[in-house]
């Protein structure tokens, strides 16, 4: 069993609260061995962490379909910049993107560095991530 005690949904505690209690009661009265843990939720790469990121990626596509074709799209931009970046596994006959769930700061900043690069290599302006997309990036890898 578990229970997700959530501050984005305070108002689910006092029935959290009274399940805890009612499963505790439940187990002690079996009189066997059990184990309780508690830990903390790691957040996983939210929406907003990757906000900024996404929006490079954006837009980047209609410069790089016009130089690739029209089956870029903004995943496939990411796919490029992963590769480009070296943020990839190399397989016997090519390289695998690796996914952004997994990625570490150093990484994510690197990629950001590409998306830089690409916009510069384009020609776009005002590309650069505001404070906030920055902030909820930072925000994610702080422990």
């Amino acid at each position: 069993m578990k229970l997700l005690f959530n501050f984005q949904n305070k108002s689910t505690f006092g029935q959290l609260q009274k399940q805890l209690s009612d499963t505790l009661c439940s187990m002690l009265a079996m009189g066997k061995d059990f184990s309780v843990e508690f830990k903390e939720e790691k957040k996983g790469k939210s929406q907003a962490s990757l906000n900024g990121y996404w929006r490079l990626c954006t837009l980047l596509v209609p410069h790089v379909r016009k130089s690739y074709g029209e089956i870029f799209d903004k995943e496939m931009v990411s796919d490029l910049a992963k590769i480009s970046a070296g943020y990839c596994v190399k397989t016997k006959t090519s390289l695998l993107p690796k996914s952004l769930k997994t990625i570490s700061q150093e990484d994510m900043n690197l990629l950001i560095e590409k998306l830089y690069f690409m916009c510069n290599f384009y020609g776009l302006e005002d590309y650069e991530l505001v404070p906030y997309e920055l902030q909820e990036i930072n925000n994610y890898f702080k422990e």
